[in-house]
């Protein structure tokens, strides 16, 4: 970071001329004949080259300032329009941080809040489907690159032309969306899904929000751990209730959307044969419908997960449609 700082100093400060080590940050342009040059073998930079006008060091550092001023207000979600913290908390929550460099580029440079908003809206939707199908985050990352070179004063047909053409179709997207598996490090990714789910359930408004991590937790309707004493006794006997293989399958299903829900309650299971009954007990009482949705099911086991998985995955393609 310090030799791209200096390298950036040296070639975009006018007073940096006068320095003794300037001459080694001249444009490798200048350096090159047509004789040296060898586009056969050389390496191409995914990485586009924005060419930026020399300027002085006052307002070089006052560029820094606003940058740096704008670069913590996006991280900490401190802009001060509620409406667009709620999307930088949301890009938070899906590990979104290769786009803080492109949003740094429109905000500093006086993009205005109605296409910051829908950038917003429309990198949520990419950068997620993105994510859940798995996709090279090299390529992600070099597209944001490139989207700097783009105008901030009209930047949301651009940005959604080049979202587009990199954007998995609604056939993987569904598909790799019931399959994934939401561990514990996207947990937040799972919460944020599972959030605007619930929140589709209540209309189209957003003046119903759910409460935060603190008051409710994203729930493993089948256990995280079944096989040892000390989850038996806690969450009942799931080996059994699951059946033949239910050791060997758990790890494939257990962290499938379809196995996770949003709840504030306590649960006090205890060595019950038949945990899920057990649970819809405190599940009734919820205020949160996709949590309420599991009591009118008899049962709960793998077949269950699966199906669940794959409703919620139809809803997911409507939620985050490709540009």
């Amino acid at each position: 970071m310090i030799a791209e700082f200096k390298g950036l100093f040296m070639t975009q400060v006018k007073e940096a001329e006068s320095l003794p080590e300037h001459g080694h940050y001249s444009d490798p342009d200048d350096d090159q004949d047509e004789e040296s040059a060898t586009p056969e073998i050389a390496e191409v930079d995914a990485t586009p080259t924005i060419a930026l006008q020399k300027i002085g060091f006052n307002d070089f550092v006052s560029r820094l300032t606003l940058c740096a001023e704008v670069y913590g207000d996006l991280v900490f979600a401190r802009t001060k329009d509620k409406r667009i913290d709620r999307h930088l908390r949301n890009l938070q929550m899906i590990k979104a941080v290769q786009t803080y460099g492109f949003l740094m580029h429109l905000r500093s440079n006086g993009c205005s809040d109605k296409d910051f908003r829908e950038i917003l809206k429309l990198t949520e939707s990419f950068v997620l489907r993105r994510h859940v199908c798995r996709e090279r985050s090299n390529d992600t990352e070099a597209l944001f690159a490139r989207l700097c070179a783009n105008s901030p004063k009209s930047p949301v047909k651009p940005t959604e032309a080049a979202y587009r053409e990199l954007c998995p179709t609604d056939e993987k997207f569904r598909s790799d969306f019931a399959d994934a598996h939401f561990s514990a490090n996207l947990i937040d990714r799972a919460r944020y899904c599972l959030e605007k789910i619930e929140m589709s359930k209540h209309g189209a408004h957003d003046e119903l929000q759910v409460l935060g991590s603190d008051d409710v937790h994203v729930e493993h309707i089948m256990p995280q751990k079944i096989k040892t004493k000390k989850a038996k006794d806690e969450f009942g006997d799931w080996v059994s209730y699951l059946g033949t293989n239910s050791e060997s399958a758990h790890s494939r299903y257990v962290d499938r959307i379809g196995n996770l829900t949003l709840f504030a309650g306590p649960l006090n299971i205890g060595a019950s044969n038949n945990p899920f009954g057990r649970k819809k007990s405190a599940y009734k009482d919820s205020a949160i419908k996709l949590t309420q949705d599991l009591v009118k099911l008899s049962n709960f086991k793998f077949s269950n997960i699966d199906a669940r998985s794959k409703s919620l995955s139809e809803i997911a393609v409507l939620l985050w449609p490709r540009p």
